[in-house]
Parts: structure tokens; sequence; C-alpha cells
């Protein structure tokens, strides 16, 4: 095993404060995070973000997780990036919100319906679709 399996399998032990560089995020990760911040964050601080930053943590909920990043450019005050997102994966459903604060960006995944979403579902080929406001 390499050493980004090692640090997936950590992320997928619940709950965990690791510190590694971001390429352990996802490419639906990205594509939410690149969506849901585009209207706050400019496409330079998104890149470093997603290219530079930090992961913090890693927990899963039950009912999805939150994956936290630190990076220097983010803001300090709170935004909440919330547009509607749907993740797909199977017969999962999910949505994401987008939370910025203190120099960090907290990314949650949410189940919205029944399956729940398992804690396996970072490893599964999710589809992001956006949803008409």
């Amino acid at each position: 095993r390499n050493s980004s399996d090692n640090e997936e399998q950590s992320l997928r032990l619940g709950s965990a404060t690791v510190r590694s560089k971001t390429p352990v995020l996802k490419e639906y990760e990205k594509t939410v995070i690149k969506v849901l911040t585009a209207d706050v964050l400019s496409p330079s601080q998104i890149s470093d973000v997603l290219e530079k930053g930090e992961l913090l943590s890693y927990e899963y909920t039950g009912s999805g997780y939150f994956l936290k990043i630190i990076h220097p450019s983010l803001p300090d005050h709170r935004i909440v990036c919330d547009s509607p997102i749907l993740g797909k994966a199977d017969d999962i459903l999910c949505g994401f919100i987008v939370f910025i604060e203190n120099r960090s960006l907290l990314l949650e995944c949410h189940s919205w319906s029944e399956p729940s979403v398992p804690e396996d579902f970072r490893q599964r080929n999710v589809l992001i679709d956006l949803l008409p406001l």
C-alpha cells in the first residue's frame, strides 16, 4: 500500500483529525466546492484551496460527513454556501453545504433520503447535479 492509501484508510475510520495536503479530495468534492464557493471566493483562491489547502479533519456522522480544509487565503468571517447541489451514487442521494470561517472551509455532505449516506460513500462513483433554483 502506498501512503495515499494509508491516508485514505485513516479517513475512513470515522472521526479523525488528520493533516495532509488535499489530494485526498475526490473529484466530485472539488466540483462541489468550486460551484458552491464561486460567488464568494476568487478563482485563484478556490484553486489555491483545492491545490494547497491542508486537510484538517474528517468526520463520518452516520448520515453523511464533514471534511475540513484550512488555507491562509480563506476569510475569517462566516460564509455559508448552500446552493442546491445533488450528489448521487447508486440509489443514494445527498446534498452539500460549504461553511467558510476562521481560514477554514468545511464541506458537509448530508443524506437527502433513504438510504442514508454510508461510510464508504467517498469511495463510490458520485455524480453531481446542479438543481435549478
